[in-house]
């Protein structure tokens, strides 16, 4: 199994991605969600410049923010910078545009979006609508410097459900998936792995790789889940699901009842937040911190129920658990204020299930 952090792009956390190359992560991943966070571009690039090995990825790119040129360029540019490093995530963009009170794209938008982009990173023409009208595209002086177009960069889907899987396999070189609004079971996500790799199989190519963005802290054996530093520590992971609908909530079956309760809980506080435009509110904090008029919803109960919580040994079970069915990395969120928790797992988590791995091999 491999091992990646994720953050809500800031300046202030390059220094944790650069600590996370020195203590063996596999990768780190910056958000684009402009209206939330910083730029990732710009904060991909000055972690680029400060590390040598680890591959950063924006996850994810959001298709109606940037026309697909701008897109390949930023991407080409920070290839430039890290040649062979840089990944792009592609998704419908469903925080990036609630957080303007707009609908998602569709995956239509996002399979032509997606071939325009791969065709201009690659340095080819690609055909797109530009201002209403059918455009032929193409980046005119990649040999001078810059941008580059020689070292691949890999293009992965980030998705969700049965239709966004299905996608994957056609188009992306692997899936970024979430555990979304309940801890990742086996018996869940086993017959939804092995499907999406019949479906890369069908479509002839192998068995792609699936990444989870997820949520992960290591308890002491003494420490209820309650703890102020696993409410701070994890607390944003799980409002960020329930600013996901506006408190309305989701009717998948796999979803805890305690999180159907607290989505409805939630819910209690759009009718006091701005009727013209609820998404200001709504979305403050998201994936940073907790509001305080959202901190009664949590408890350690809904925690345990969401996040991937536990006693570094219970970690480790659970990752190999994990990895049997076919995820090839977990990717957990850094949240401000707890940057030492990156050492911390570093050190509880993966050099030891790493250091079993070996011997067992």
């Amino acid at each position: 199994m491999k091992f990646g952090v994720s953050f809500a792009s800031q300046p202030g956390l390059i220094d944790t991605a650069v600590e996370a190359e020195a203590l063996g992560y596999d990768s780190v991943h910056f958000y684009d969600t402009p209206l939330v966070c910083a730029d990732p571009y710009v904060v991909a690039a000055l972690v680029a410049q400060r590390t040598e090995r680890i591959p950063i990825f924006i996850s994810v790119a959001i298709p109606y923010l940037r026309l697909p040129h701008v897109l390949a360029t930023a991407a080409g540019t920070l290839n430039y910078l890290a040649p062979g490093r840089i990944n792009l995530g592609i998704g419908t963009g469903y925080t990036g545009a609630q957080t303007t009170g707009s609908k998602p794209d569709t995956w239509a938008f996002v399979t032509e979006y997606v071939e325009a982009v791969r065709k201009l990173m690659a340095g080819e023409e690609a055909e797109y609508t530009i201002k209403g009208q059918r455009r032929i595209i193409k980046h005119l002086h990649p040999e001078r410097g810059f941008v580059n177009v020689e070292d691949h960069v890999p293009i992965w889907i980030a998705a969700t459900g049965p239709k966004g899987f299905g996608i994957t396999a056609e188009i992306g070189e692997g899936l970024i998936t979430i555990s979304g609004g309940r801890r990742p079971k086996v018996e869940e996500w086993g017959p939804r792995i092995a499907e999406f790799h019949a479906a890369s199989r069908a479509a002839g190519k192998g068995e792609l790789p699936v990444k989870l963005l997820t949520a992960m802290a290591v308890r002491d054996p003494d420490e209820p889940l309650d703890s102020p530093r696993l409410m701070g520590f994890q607390g944003p992971w799980i409002t960020s699901h329930l600013h996901g609908d506006l408190g309305k909530g989701s009717k998948d079956p796999n979803t805890p009842e305690i999180m159907h309760q607290a989505v409805a809980e939630y819910g209690k506080l759009r009718p006091g937040m701005r009727q013209d435009a609820p998404w200001l509110e709504n979305h403050r904090g998201h994936s940073t911190f907790v509001r305080p008029d959202e901190a009664h919803v949590l408890s350690g109960e809904l925690l345990g129920a969401v996040s991937q919580i536990g006693t570094a040994e219970e970690l480790i079970e659970e990752v190999r658990a994990l990895e049997a069915i076919g995820f090839e990395e977990l990717v957990w969120q850094v949240i401000p204020g707890y940057e030492d928790e990156v050492a911390r797992f570093a050190r509880e988590v993966m050099a030891p299930y790493r250091a079993q791995v070996t011997v067992s091999g």
